[in-house]
């Protein structure tokens, strides 16, 4: 792409952002720093920056050396924006035209997507449903993390209790000089008369029956 005839700088920047204005009349005067850094497209529908540019030009028009602080900033003007193989970056946007300064108006800062920008009525409101997620989502994590704690103090509780319950049966039982006593197994018939208290009781009544017939 061959250096582009320059374009004189904005009379005026009214209904224009300031930063497009600032984009544009930097084009505008390329010729203070050269073409090396930054020119239009032949065709004048975008422009391109190479190795330097940061150094060179931003700090003249946005107190920045930081080139991804000015990327961040123009593609949040719906800019697109691509690397080619040569390591050049260009932007283009369909109302930023070499020769067209008069739709610089139409360039707003917005949030894009595949479809129209969003108006400023539905931002709003987008962003005050967003802000009260965000509010609730904060409170329910403080309510967990307060739980969170005082589990943990339970946790830590039940810990010492135990090993307390631990050390005093040992003390007993090294008190004692014995093992710890452990329940005898009930006999079988006691274990059925609490299964079925019919099982003990019937032989009973029979033998009560065979003593009284003799």
């Amino acid at each position: 792409m061959a250096t582009a005839a320059l374009v004189p700088e904005l009379k005026s920047t009214a209904g224009i952002a300031p930063f497009i204005a600032s984009v544009w009349n930097m084009l505008a005067s390329a010729s203070n720093f050269g073409s090396d850094y930054i020119r239009w497209y032949d065709d004048g529908t975008g422009f391109l920056v190479v190795h330097g540019f940061s150094e060179h030009v931003l700090p003249t028009y946005f107190n920045t050396t930081r080139f991804e602080s000015f990327c961040r900033m123009i593609t949040s003007y719906a800019f697109k924006q691509f690397v080619d193989h040569h390591g050049r970056t260009h932007f283009s946007h369909p109302h930023f035209r070499r020769d067209s300064p008069t739709l610089l108006t139409f360039i707003d800062k917005t949030w894009w997507d595949s479809g129209p920008p969003i108006d400023d009525r539905s931002s709003k409101t987008l962003v005050l449903s967003l802000e009260t997620k965000v509010a609730k989502l904060e409170n329910d994590i403080a309510t967990l993390t307060r739980r969170t704690a005082t589990m943990s103090a339970d946790i830590v509780t039940l810990t010492t209790c135990m090993t307390t319950m631990t050390e005093l049966n040992q003390r007993l039982v090294q008190s004692l000089g014995c093992s710890p006593v452990m329940p005898t197994p009930a006999p079988p018939q006691v274990l059925s008369a609490i299964v079925d208290p019919l099982s003990v009781r019937i032989p009973m009544r029979t033998a009560t029956t065979a003593a009284a017939s003799q």
